[in-house]
């Protein structure tokens, strides 16, 4: 028995990457390869830096932006006590970019450069990449690994319309409308702003993206707009709004009041796979989410609801050709006579960012890690040097004591004089969002129990063998 992870798979937002990460995690055991997934924070992990000994970190990005002095985002997902990865895999989770920020998320030091790849969704962004300097061999066009649940044979994975309303006590009769937020931007306090703007300084490529004050400002008129739009709407009809957050998004004032306005109307719902709700739900509107793709993908019409536009640097490049909903006029007759675009025509327009074939994305990725796992050319690196100097920074005492009080569920907040660890105890007494991705849920759990079954399977593990 292995005790300790040949692979390490790291995410950030459960409602964005979890199910994608363990459907790779239980393609790579049913290969023999043992995987671990690992919240971004290493919370409920924390065990991992000092003990574990991967040969492949996988990510969601490979960014060089330094959040404490000397100590860089890359190094925090790739750094081990007892050595370096030879292969860090970058998922690349936000990848649909214009070509004046074509060379986010790609590093080209020297140093890192020959044991990076990068997944690719479409050919798109291959194209970019191979202009930034990366060799074609580093970068694997797979498709995009979420689009996977947007398949016909994951559907018992997820709960149905009738299940859902059950649960939720939402009308199953009426028409149901799904609201994809992005406005994380609205709820950011003034320190976390000045903390992304410092980030955006530090980091060269960054420094072209919208101002985050100004971003909050558009983010925030759209926002307001866009909710006295649903309230004018449904005052005068009986339709059903499910109103999905973002997941760095907090609850607003104005969003209660619509809750307590329309109880049996207005939803305000986090929780579950965001491809549950799409299918469940008869239309799907957005201001400028790429969950766009998922809904095109799973053949529901979706709104792209923008009263006041939306900054280039934050829209994906395929938003260009979409008609856009800019008045309450276009808003309400969209909803009450339907969305007619061809959705045929609009999967064939997206082939181009996001490539569709027979074979699911995560297959063609576990096949490429597969391949470097077994190279006998690659080296673990000692790092004992620079974690060990990262082992006794205060950033690091901060990251062990939330993840032990995590870990061990401890009640007892101890006092400590820091400002840092005082913010953290207040919102872990508080149960802070922004810590609620390393909880897996008891519905999650049972969701990734199906997954990890149906991936065992031998037909199905047969099948994929063949192709």
């Amino acid at each position: 028995m292995r005790y300790f992870p040949d692979v390490i798979i790291i995410y950030e937002h459960k409602a964005r990457e979890l199910y994608s990460c363990y459907l790779l995690k239980y393609e790579l055991k049913r290969r023999g390869i043992y995987a671990l997934v690992c919240h971004n924070s290493y919370r409920h992990t924390w065990w991992v830096r000092l003990l574990a000994k991967p040969k492949i970190v996988i990510s969601l990005c490979a960014l060089t932006t330094e959040l404490i002095p000397g100590w860089l985002v890359f190094d925090q997902h790739s750094s081990f006590l007892r050595c370096s990865p030879s292969y860090y895999i970058n998922l690349q989770i936000e990848q649909i970019f214009r070509e004046n920020h074509a060379q986010y998320n790609i590093v080209t030091d020297k140093k890192y450069k020959d044991m990076i790849y990068y997944v690719c969704w479409g050919e798109h962004r291959k194209k970019q990449i191979l202009k930034e300097g990366i060799e074609a061999s580093h970068i694997w066009v797979t498709g995009a690994l979420q689009l996977d649940f947007c398949r016909k044979e994951w559907m018992f994975l997820f709960m149905t319309k009738t299940e859902l309303a059950k649960k939720y006590k939402i009308n199953e009769k009426k028409k149901w409308i799904l609201f994809i937020s992005s406005f994380p931007y609205v709820t950011y306090s003034k320190k976390e702003l000045e903390w992304g703007e410092k980030i955006k300084n530090d980091y060269q490529d960054m420094k072209k993206e919208l101002d985050g004050y100004e971003l909050k400002k558009v983010a925030t008129n759209t926002y307001q707009t866009i909710l006295d739009w649903i309230d004018w709407f449904l005052k005068e009809k009986q339709f059903i709004f499910i109103y999905r957050p973002h997941p760095g998004e907090r609850k607003t004032k104005k969003i209660e009041k619509l809750i307590q306005k329309y109880p049996d109307q207005f939803f305000y719902l986090a929780e579950g796979s965001i491809h549950q709700w799409i299918r469940a739900c008869d239309m799907v509107d957005t201001w400028v989410s790429t969950a766009y793709a998922e809904a095109i993908f799973l053949d529901k019409p979706c709104n792209l609801i923008q009263p006041y536009g939306a900054p280039l640097q934050f829209e994906p490049i395929y938003y260009s050709s979409c008609k856009k909903v800019h008045t309450y006029l276009e808003f309400a007759a969209v909803h009450e006579n339907g969305n007619q675009k061809d959705l045929k025509q609009e999967k064939e327009r997206l082939h181009l960012y996001y490539k569709w074939e027979e074979v699911p994305a995560y297959i063609k990725i576990c096949n490429q890690i597969e391949q470097l796992f077994y190279d006998k050319k690659s080296v673990l690196c000692s790092n004992k040097k620079k974690i060990v100097k990262y082992l006794f920074t205060k950033a690091y005492f901060i990251e062990l004591y939330v993840s032990f009080v995590f870990t061990f569920g401890i009640k007892i907040y101890l006092p400590y004089r820091g400002n840092k660890l005082k913010q953290f105890n207040e919102k872990l007494k508080k149960g802070g969002d922004i810590y609620m991705d390393c909880f897996i849920t008891k519905a999650e759990k049972e969701m990734l129990k199906k997954l990890k079954k149906y991936i065992e399977g031998k037909n199905y593990a047969g099948f994929f063998n063949m192709l």
